[in-house]
């Protein structure tokens, strides 16, 4: 049968261009009928005429460029997950790895914010600082200029941060094989899942219950739950202090865990992004080994010993007799 004008149409090449400033396609994938395009500062779907009008009775419909985020490849945390996720192509079905892809990008929009949020406060410390040293020089008097919206910002950064924790748990809930729970405790008592448990045992001080009640501590204050920023501030011999925080929370055993000392603010949210992009690459790994085609031989295993509480692959070797 000969082929109608809009099946030669749709079955030629297509020519795509992202916008110059996203610079170059670092790597293209198609997983599960869905075309995603990762450049050097933004990623994409490309939806295909065919995807809109499967049908093919419409001629006029165009290949359409969807932004998913407007960073790429060329930041670290972004090709950390994603080249995690992608290693994963080859063992995982179709329909499984899409998902998990999906719960990346909803991280990975998170995690951006977190760090575009870290970048403008240590941007406005930096100049601050700088200032002040400038005017110290030529004046007798000190002038201390504060960082611009720095409690509203910080606040925001630990609720995204709270926002990555929550899609960690439907990656955790996935690989656990469960319909739905709605915290990481009930999830350790219910899941027959052991990897799951070890990395909830592993990051639960560290990140999972100080994140989950920093949130809450951020939305529902009290005279056990709380935090206090400070701004920049200077001493009496001219000593700068960068921004600083006091925090304090009910523990998920109900006991109050507080700051000992004014911490540093910008330290201690590099720290956070830093957990939760390892968090997140044991949850990526987690659902990997629960979903895959066939039996992964290695597993996570938690280094109880370990002072970072980290995982290590222990690798699975059959016991194979050599002939001597």
């Amino acid at each position: 049968m000969d082929k109608r004008p809009i099946d030669i149409q749709r079955e030629a090449a297509i020519h795509i261009k992202l916008p110059q400033n996203y610079g170059k396609i670092e790597e293209m994938h198609n997983i599960d009928e869905h075309l995603y395009a990762i450049a050097e500062y933004g990623i994409f779907e490309i939806i295909l005429p065919d995807t809109i009008d499967p049908e093919r009775t419409n001629p006029e419909i165009k290949p359409m460029v969807k932004e998913i985020l407007n960073v790429g490849f060329s930041e670290p945390f972004v090709s950390r997950i994603l080249g995690q996720v992608f290693e994963f192509s080859q063992i995982l079905p179709q329909p499984a790895l899409h998902e998990m892809l999906v719960i990346a990008f909803n991280i990975l929009m998170s995690i951006d914010q977190m760090v575009e949020t870290l970048i403008d406060l240590k941007e406005q410390t930096v100049s601050i600082i700088e200032k002040i040293d400038m005017h110290n020089n030529f004046n007798n008097s000190v002038r201390v200029s504060q960082i611009s919206g720095l409690e509203f910002k910080s606040k925001a950064f630990l609720l995204e941060a709270h926002k990555v924790l929550k899609q960690v748990l439907q990656l955790l809930i996935k690989a656990s094989n469960i319909n739905n729970c709605d915290n990481f405790s009930k999830l350790v008592k219910i899941t027959k899942n052991n990897n799951v448990k070890n990395i909830i045992e592993a990051h639960r001080k560290t990140t999972l219950e100080f994140i989950w009640e920093i949130r809450n501590a951020v939305e529902h204050t009290s005279d056990r739950k709380f935090i206090k920023i400070n701004n920049i501030s200077i001493s009496v011999n001219n000593k700068i202090t960068p921004p600083t925080w006091i925090w304090s929370y009910s523990s998920w055993e109900n006991k109050t865990i507080k700051s000992k000392d004014n911490s540093s603010l910008l330290d201690d949210m590099d720290v956070i992004i830093s957990n939760l992009l390892t968090l997140t690459e044991d949850a990526l790994l987690c659902l990997a080994l629960e979903k895959a085609y066939e039996i992964i031989p290695f597993e996570i295993e938690y280094k109880q010993n370990s002072e970072k509480c980290r995982y290590k692959v222990k690798y699975i070797i059959p016991n194979i007799k050599k002939d001597h």
